[in-house]
């Protein structure tokens, strides 16, 4: 058989090699990894147990990698609380134009808790968000968002008397922010699949009687 052309054994040769990944999309990549990991450590073991070789031992990085993405485990704990409330709001705008203010209360919390059960990442951000003292004292306060958020929502949600008016709405809000906050503190890094039963229980007592479905 005669040997093949050059320029055949070049696009075989080509045609072998693996696909080159853009440093771009490698940076991102490995930097999406070493958040997973510190969500994993953080919400196993809060801001305060978790050091920053815990992390670096989830991955197959060096320490010299990590710290190119992240200085230090501060950095790491604040871009976790930025990617919880990124997707928090995401999931407040999605529910916002709901008609019917209770459907939009229910929708949203009850999105953000099956988010919350299904993502170490998002778990880790909601757990240091009430840690941000520990981190960085002008991080979010998420209370101070809930009740921002829920707000014209129950008041929308008394308007069509699907909530009780036994209270201002910013009161009723706030009633659900910190039980909404308080039950996921109680489940913790561990199950919390029951968040939404847990929700649809507190309405019942939110709503007015036969009003509830």
């Amino acid at each position: 058989m005669p040997p093949r052309g050059g320029n055949a054994a070049k696009a075989d040769s080509r045609k072998s090699r693996p696909p080159v990944i853009p440093n771009a999309e490698r940076r991102a990549s490995t930097r999406r990894a070493v958040l997973e990991a510190a969500g994993a450590s953080f919400d196993e073991n809060g801001y305060l147990a978790t050091r920053l070789d815990d992390i670096v031992a989830r991955t197959t990085m060096t320490k010299g990698a990590v710290y190119f993405h992240f200085a230090s485990k501060e950095d790491l704990a604040r871009a976790l609380v930025t990617a919880y409330f990124e997707r928090v709001e995401e999931m407040a705008r999605e529910t916002a134009d709901d008609a019917d203010g209770f459907d939009a209360i229910v929708g949203l919390t009850g999105a953000v808790a099956r988010a919350v059960r299904d993502s170490a990442t998002l778990r880790a951000g909601a757990r240091l968000a009430v840690e941000r003292h520990l981190i960085d004292p002008e991080l979010p306060d998420p209370f101070d968002w809930w009740v921002s958020t829920l707000t014209p929502l129950v008041r929308r949600a008394q308007k069509g008397g699907r909530l009780t008016e036994l209270a201002a709405a910013p009161t009723t809000a706030r009633v659900i922010a910190t039980y909404l906050l308080g039950a996921q503190h109680v489940a913790g890094g561990g199950d919390q699949r029951d968040l939404q039963r847990r929700l649809q229980e507190f309405w019942q007592f939110l709503q007015p009687v036969g009003k509830g479905r």
